[in-house]
C-alpha cells in the first residue's frame, strides 16, 4: 500500500509485495486451521454476529483514528510551517480528549450497561470531526482545528474500547481470552492496513497535484525533501504550488479516515437499529398491558 503511491501498479516491487502478502495470509489461515481451539481466530466466535460486528467496527474505527497521528503532523509542518515539536503539541487536544472521554465512558458503563449507543454516537462524532479536518487548510484558525480534533477525540474515546468490553460480555469465561485476542487483532490489523493506505493515498495525492501544478519539477525531489525542507528548496509561486500539493496529499489521506468513520457508522447502525426497534416494541407492549 505504501509503494502504490511511489511506483506504478505493475512494478515488480508492488506485485511482489502483493504476492508475498497473499502467501503469508495463506500460511496464517492454514496455521489457524491447524491450531483448532488454540487458534487466535476461532470460527465459533465468528459465528456470533454481534462479536463479528464489533470486531469489524473496531477494525474501521482504528482506520479512522491512527492515520491521523501520522498525517496531521505532516500537514502542520508543511502547510502550517510548524516545527516537529510544535506539530506534536498540536496533537495534544486529540490525544488528551480521547483519554478523557474513554475514562468517562468506561465509568458510565459500570452502571449503565447499554453499549450500542456509544458505538453509534462515537462513529457519528469521529465522522464529523474527520470531515472537518479534511476541510482544513493553511488559513484554518487555531481554535477551529482544536475543535475539529476534540470532535474526533470525543468519537474515538467514546467507542475505541467498547468492542473489547462488549465482546467479553458476550462469551463465557472460558472464551474471554480468545475473544479479547480476536478483537485486539482486528484493531491492530485496521491500524496497520489503514496507516499504510493513508500513506499511499498521501503520496499519490501529492504526486498527482504536483503533476498538475508543477509539471516541470521532479516530484521525487519534493518527496525526498520532506515536509520540513520544502521551504528551503522552493520560493515564491513554486513554493505556493508545492504547499498546495502537500495539502492535497493530506486531504487525500484524510478521505480514507472519513470513509472508515462512515463505514464504522454503518456497522454500528446495523447493530443498534434492530436493538432500538426491539426496545421500542417492548415499551409499547408494556404500555398496552397497563
Amino acid at each position: 500500500m505504501h509503494w502504490l503511491g511511489k511506483y506504478p501498479s505493475n512494478s515488480p516491487r508492488v506485485i511482489g509485495s502483493f504476492v508475498g502478502f497473499a502467501s503469508l495470509l495463506g500460511c496464517f489461515v492454514i496455521n489457524e486451521w491447524i491450531m483448532g481451539k488454540r487458534a487466535m481466530i476461532q470460527s465459533n466466535l465468528l459465528r456470533n454476529k454481534m462479536i463479528t460486528a464489533n470486531a469489524c467496527y473496531i477494525f474501521f474505527l482504528a482506520g479512522a483514528y491512527f492515520p491521523l497521528l501520522y498525517t496531521l503532523p505532516v500537514q502542520f509542518q508543511s502547510v502550517n510551517n510548524t516545527s516537529a515539536s510544535q506539530s506534536g503539541i498540536r496533537l495534544i487536544p486529540l490525544i488528551l480528549g480521547i483519554s478523557a472521554v474513554t475514562m468517562m465512558v468506561n465509568g458510565i458503563l459500570t452502571f449503565w450497561r447499554h453499549y450500542k449507543p456509544f458505538l453509534l454516537l462515537g462513529a457519528v462524532f469521529v465522522l464529523a470531526g474527520n470531515a472537518k479536518i479534511h476541510g482544513s487548510n493553511a488559513t484554518t484558525h487555531t481554535s477551529a482545528w482544536i475543535g475539529y480534533e476534540i470532535l474526533s477525540a470525543v468519537g474515538i474515546g467514546m467507542a475505541l474500547q467498547i468492542p473489547v468490553i462488549a465482546n467479553q460480555a458476550l462469551v463465557s469465561a472460558d472464551d474471554i481470552a480468545a475473544v479479547t485476542t480476536l478483537t485486539l487483532f482486528m484493531e491492530n490489523c485496521g491500524e496497520t492496513l489503514f496507516v499504510a493506505s493513508c500513506e499511499g493515498a498521501f503520496t499519490n495525492g501529492l504526486l498527482s497535484s504536483l503533476a498538475r501544478n508543477l509539471p516541470d519539477i521532479d516530484s521525487k525531489t519534493v518527496l525526498d525533501a520532506g515536509a520540513t525542507q520544502i521551504r528551503h528548496m522552493f520560493t515564491g509561486g513554486e513554493l505556493e504550488d508545492v504547499l498546495k500539493s502537500y495539502l492535497d496529499g493530506c486531504k487525500t489521506s484524510h478521505l480514507v479516515t472519513v470513509a472508515c468513520g462512515a463505514t464504522a457508522g454503518l456497522i454500528s447502525f446495523s447493530n443498534a437499529g434492530p436493538a432500538a426497534v426491539s426496545w421500542a416494541k417492548l415499551k409499547l407492549k408494556k404500555a398496552h398491558e397497563r
